[in-house]
C-alpha cells in the first residue's frame, strides 16, 4: 500500500517479497511460458500496468552454463534416499577388500584414503547396471532435464550429466569435495584428495585443473564408464579424460564447477520429498559383476606451502615517538586512514584467526569478492531478509578457512592496487632498508567532537607483511614479515595530546598467545579504554597499506640513547650544534676508521641511527691500465697497447 504519491516523485518499493506457489512450481514436469503483471491501482482505477514475459522451468530442469552455471550444484543431492543405498554398497566394498568401512571423508588427512573412498563409490555405482542415454544437443549451454538419484535407480537410465551428478552426490555424502567438469557436449566428475577447492566456484581456466592434477591434489574420471558392459575400471576412466584435458583441447573445455565452493556461496541441494521407490521389472535384470577396487596409489605427500622460519633475534623494537617529530595531522595515514588507491580493504570475519595464521607462517591468498560473486544475480538485502544471514560474510568466513582473504574491490582494481603496493614496497626497501607494508588489524573510529558528522579511522595493530607472487601472472599472497607486530604509537601520542587520554598499557609488550599477538585481548583492552569516550569506538576491520616509521627511529635514538650517542663527537655535534660547521668530526672512533657520512644508517634488523663508518682508504692506489688503439695501425685492425691514464 502506498499512502501518497505526488506527481513527479520517485518512490522505491522496499517490500520486494513475492510469494510464489511452491506447489505449482514443484508440479511442473515441462517448461511453461508465463507472464508477470504489475498494476498500480488507485482504488479500482488502474493507473499503470506493465507485463513481463518469463519462462518457468520444470522442477528437474537445469538452464545451462550460460544462465545457471552456479545453480548446477543444486542438482547434486547427497540426501536423496538412493544415495544412501550407494554409500552402503561402497562401505561393503571397502570392507570386502580389507579397508575400513567408514565413510570418513578427509578425517584421516590421507589422500590415499580419499582415493579409496572414491574407488569404492565408483564400484558401487558400476554395480547398479545403468544404461547410457544420449543427452540433448548443446546441453552444456542450453540445459536439460536432470534425473535425480532416485529416478536413476528406478529407470536405470542416465546421461553423462546424470551420472556425473550422481557421482558428485555420493562423493559429497561421504565427506569429500566433488567437482563437475563441463566440456562441449559432455560432462565428467572429479574429486579433491585433500580438503581443498578451486579459487573460483566456476573455474573456466583449464590450466587450473591441469595444475591440480599435476600436483596430485585432484583426480578426474569419466562417469559414463559405469554404463559399459563390462564396466570400465576406474584407472581406465582416468585415462579417458587425459585427451579432453590436453592443452590442445582447451577450446572444448567449458568450466570446472566446484561443489564445495558453491555450497559456501549459498547453493544448497534441492530437496527430495519422495521416498526411495524400488522398481519391479517384468523380467529379472542380468547381474553386474562387481568391479574390484584398485590398489591405493603411491601419491606421496601432497605439496604444501613453504613456511619460512622466523628469525630468533630482533634488535631495537619500536614502541614510542617523540612528540615534536610526530606527524599528528590528518595527513598521516596512522591517524586518518581513508579509502584510496594506496589502501586495500578486506572483508575479514575473524581478525584474530587471520593474525594467528599469518604468525604461523601461512601464505594467505588475496582474492576479489566481486569476481567470486557468491551472490550471483540475487539481491543481497533480500537474501539477508529471507535467510537471516549475510551471504558475502558467510563466503568470506569459509574463504578464510581456506587461507583466502577476500577484498570488496573488483578484480581489476585489486590487481592494480596490489601491483602498485608491490612496487612501492620494493622501492622503499631499496632506499631505506626497512619494510613499510603492514596489515592494519582493528581500527579506532573517532571524531574531533562527539557531535561531528564526519568520523575518521586510525589503525590499531600493525602486522608487518610481505607481498609475494610466484610469477607476473599469478595471484598475490601475503605472509608474515620477520619484524614484530606493533601498536600504533602515533595514535597513542595523538590521543594523549588532543584528548588527554593516556594509554600506557599499549606502550610496552603486547599480550601474546600461542600463535603470536593475542588480538582479541588487545582489541578488548582498547574497547575498555575508550568505553566512556564519546565519539570513539573500536571496529573489527582489516586493510593493507604502507606506513613509515623513519621519524620514530630518530625519536627513539634521541630520547632513549642521548647519553650514549653523545659519547661520539660526530653524533654529539649533530645533536647539539647541527647548523654550525664541525672542526673535528672523527671523534672517539676506533683506530683505522673514519666517519665519511653523517647520514643515518638504515638496516632491516636495527632501529639505531649512527654514522656510517668505513675503513680509511690507503694513501696511494695503483693506477689502472687502459688499453687503447694506435692511430698508426691499419684501419679495421687496431692493435691494442697499454697506456696509463
Amino acid at each position: 500500500m502506498i499512502d501518497r504519491l505526488v506527481p513527479g516523485d520517485r518512490l522505491p518499493l522496499a517490500d520486494r517479497k513475492v510469494e510464489l506457489d511452491a506447489g505449482y512450481l514443484a508440479g511442473l514436469n515441462e517448461a511453461e511460458r508465463g507472464e508477470i503483471t504489475l498494476r498500480l491501482l488507485a482504488g479500482t482505477e488502474v493507473l499503470d500496468e506493465r507485463r513481463q514475459s518469463v519462462r518457468l522451468l520444470a522442477r528437474d530442469e537445469w538452464g545451462g552454463v550460460a544462465d545457471m552455471a552456479q545453480l548446477l550444484p543444486a542438482f547434486v543431492m547427497p540426501n536423496d534416499p538412493a544415495t544412501s543405498a550407494i554409500l552402503r554398497k561402497a562401505a561393503d566394498r571397502l570392507a570386502a577388500h580389507g579397508h575400513s568401512s567408514g565413510l570418513d571423508g578427509y578425517q584421516s588427512q590421507d589422500p590415499q584414503r580419499a582415493y579409496m573412498l572414491t574407488a569404492a563409490i565408483y564400484s558401487a555405482i558400476a554395480a547398479m547396471g545403468l544404461h547410457y542415454a544420449e543427452p540433448p544437443a548443446s546441453f552444456e549451454s542450453r540445459g536439460q532435464k536432470v534425473r535425480r538419484p532416485g529416478t536413476i535407480a528406478e529407470e536405470m537410465l542416465a546421461t553423462c550429466l546424470d551420472t556425473t551428478l550422481l557421482f558428485c552426490a555420493a562423493l559429497e555424502a561421504s565427506g569429500l569435495h566433488p567437482v563437475i567438469l563441463m566440456f562441449d557436449g559432455h560432462a565428467a566428475a572429479g574429486v579433491w584428495l585433500a580438503k581443498r577447492t578451486f579459487g573460483n566456484a566456476i573455474e573456466t581456466d583449464q590450466m587450473e585443473v591441469r595444475k591440480a592434477l599435476a600436483a596430485r591434489e585432484l583426480i578426474v574420471f569419466e562417469t559414463t564408464g559405469v554404463t559399459h558392459r563390462p564396466a570400465m575400471t576406474m584407472e581406465a576412466a582416468h585415462r579417458v579424460l587425459d585427451r579432453r584435458l590436453a592443452e590442445e583441447e582447451t577450446n572444448a573445455f567449458v568450466a570446472a564447477i566446484d561443489v564445495r565452493r558453491a555450497r559456501s556461496g549459498g547453493i544448497t541441494p534441492l530437496a527430495s520429498h519422495e521416498p526411495l521407490r524400488r522398481s519391479t521389472p517384468d523380467e529379472e535384470l542380468p547381474p553386474v559383476a562387481d568391479l574390484p577396487l584398485p590398489q591405493p596409489p603411491s601419491l606421496g605427500a601432497l605439496p604444501s606451502d613453504m613456511v619460512e622460519e622466523k628469525p630468533t633475534t630482533a634488535a631495537g623494537r619500536i614502541d614510542r615517538w617523540q612528540k615534536k617529530l610526530l606527524d599528528l595531522t590528518l595527513r598521516n595515514r596512522l591517524l586518518n586512514f581513508p579509502e584510496s588507491k594506496k589502501t586495500i580493504p578486506f572483508l575479514c570475519t575473524d581478525v584474530a584467526y587471520l593474525e594467528d595464521r599469518l604468525a604461523t607462517g601461512a601464505a594467505i591468498r588475496v582474492i576479489s569478492l566481486p569476481e567470486q560473486n557468491p551472490l550471483g544475480k540475487r539481491d543481497a538485502a533480500l537474501y539477508r531478509d529471507l535467510h537471516g544471514r549475510d551471504l558475502q560474510r558467510t563466503f568470506a568466513a569459509e574463504a578464510l578457512l581456506r587461507d583466502e582473504l577476500p577484498s570488496p574491490l573488483d578484480a581489476k582494481q585489486l590487481e592494480a592496487r596490489l601491483i602498485d603496493l608491490y612496487r612501492q614496497v620494493r622501492n622503499d626497501f631499496a632506499e631505506g632498508g626497512a619494510n613499510t607494508l603492514f596489515l592494519a588489524v582493528g581500527f579506532l573510529r573517532w571524531k574531533k567532537k562527539p557531535d561531528d558528522e564526519r568520523s575518521y579511522r586510525a589503525p590499531l595493530l600493525l602486522v608487518p607483511i610481505r607481498l609475494e607472487r610466484r610469477s607476473a601472472s599469478s595471484q598475490f599472497t601475503i605472509r608474515f614479515h620477520e619484524d614484530e607486530p606493533r601498536f600504533n604509537a602515533t595514535l597513542l601520542q595523538f590521543l594523549e595530546r588532543d584528548f588527554d587520554l593516556k594509554l600506557p598499557q599499549f606502550s610496552g609488550d603486547l599480550p601474546r598467545d600461542e600463535n603470536g599477538i593475542d588480538v582479541p585481548q588487545v582489541l578488548a583492552a582498547m574497547r575498555k579504554a575508550v568505553r566512556d569516550v564519546p565519539g570513539m569506538e573500536v571496529i573489527d576491520e582489516t586493510a593493507l597499506s604502507t606506513f613509515s616509521f623513519a621519524k620514530f627511529l630518530m625519536w627513539k635514538d634521541l630520547v632513549e640513547r642521548t647519553d650514549a650517542l653523545r659519547q661520539n663527537r660526530v653524533v654529539r655535534h649533530l645533536i647539539a650544534r647541527p647548523s654550525s660547521p664541525s672542526t673535528r668530526t672523527t671523534g672517539n672512533l676506533p683506530s683505522g676508521m673514519s666517519a665519511i657520512s653523517t647520514g643515518p644508517m638504515r638496516h632491516r634488523t636495527s632501529s639505531r641511527s649512527c654514522p656510517r663508518i668505513l675503513p680509511r682508504p690507503p694513501r696511494a692506489l695503483p693506477q689502472p691500465k687502459v688499453w687503447t688503439s694506435s692511430s698508426s695501425d691499419r684501419p679495421g685492425r687496431a692493435r691494442a697497447r697499454p697506456s696509463r691514464t
